[in-house]
């Protein structure tokens, strides 16, 4: 309270006077008054977050077990990753009225396929490249390579169908549906880079997605 400079004043003076703040006392406590308010509002907007934060968690967890029982045949062996986009993607789907544009759950089923080829296909294909004296296909971050990236490198048809058949009889669906991968990469292409993706566009995505995502899968073990 030492900040508070109470002055004595007569009668005809003017009560306001009474008490005089300094400009340190009026900043100290505005500011705890504004820290007292925002106080209780954080803690009320605290409890709703929390609670929207468990409510959202357990949604995710409820499109993951769809997903586990619908692709028993292969979710076990994906990355805990790509099985977050592809419950996130399908947890956006559901929340979307008809009508609304849908690149946001595009988006999240390109990154499980990218995070998946990213993790077994780039890899070998680096491996591929060090044998014949290109060690430095994907540059340092091979590890970060985007989906964008990675078809690069894919694209010249001479060193694509080479790499491939380096893969044996589990790299033939690389060659036999490298126009799949072309058009998932298309759509996701518009998705990211502000097209207006449709309902179907984004369940066409999806779909390749997850017909393609054992292919790769398969890789882990080559």
């Amino acid at each position: 309270w030492g900040r508070f400079h109470y002055t004595p004043i007569p009668p005809t003076a003017n009560p306001a006077h009474v008490l005089h703040l300094s400009r340190s006392s009026i900043s100290f406590l505005s500011a705890l008054l504004s820290k007292l308010r925002g106080a209780s509002v954080s803690s009320n907007i605290g409890r709703l977050g929390v609670e929207r934060l468990q409510a959202y968690q357990e949604q995710i967890a409820d499109c993951e077990r769809r997903l586990s029982e619908d692709h028993n045949e292969f979710w076990e062996r994906l990355a805990p990753e790509p099985r977050h986009y592809l419950a996130t993607g399908d947890y956006i789907r559901g929340k979307s009225p008809a009508g609304m544009e849908c690149s946001g759950e595009a988006i999240e089923y390109a990154k499980a396929l990218e995070t998946e080829l990213r993790q077994h296909l780039v890899e070998l294909f680096v491996s591929f490249a060090e044998q014949r004296g290109n060690p430095s296909i994907f540059g340092r971050e091979h590890d970060k390579a985007t989906l964008g990236a990675i078809f690069h490198k894919l694209e010249p048809l001479g060193l694509r169908t080479e790499f491939f058949n380096s893969l044996g009889e589990k790299g033939r669906f690389l060659r036999d549906d490298f126009h799949v991968l072309k058009e998932i990469k298309k759509l996701r292409d518009s998705a990211a880079h502000g097209g207006n993706t449709s309902r179907s566009q984004a369940k066409k995505l999806r779909d390749m997605v997850l017909k393609i995502l054992p292919k790769i899968v398969a890789l882990r073990s080559h």
